[in-house]
């Protein structure tokens, strides 16, 4: 999770607003993942992961945070048992 929040602190393509929100869906994954195969628990995490990917989406292709979504969003859903 810390890899993603890094990632998107130093965005230079997210403005700040997505970048906000961006953060606050780490936020409820790592609360999520206290707890991760409880149901409430998963369908928060998958609300989050769909609204990151959604960020992510317009962003250019050679963005690090790109980079960092494609590799670990995957391992995350994983975890909730999500993918």
């Amino acid at each position: 999770m810390s890899q993603l929040q890094d990632a998107i602190i130093q965005s230079t393509y997210l403005p700040e607003e997505d970048k906000a929100e961006a953060l606050e869906q780490v936020k409820a994954l790592a609360e999520a993942g206290k707890n991760p195969q409880e149901s409430t628990k998963q369908k928060t995490a998958k609300t989050a992961i769909t609204m990151l990917k959604g960020i992510l989406t317009g962003l250019p292709a050679v963005a690090s945070l790109v980079e960092a979504g494609n590799k670990l969003l995957p391992a995350i859903s994983k975890l909730f048992g999500l993918g």
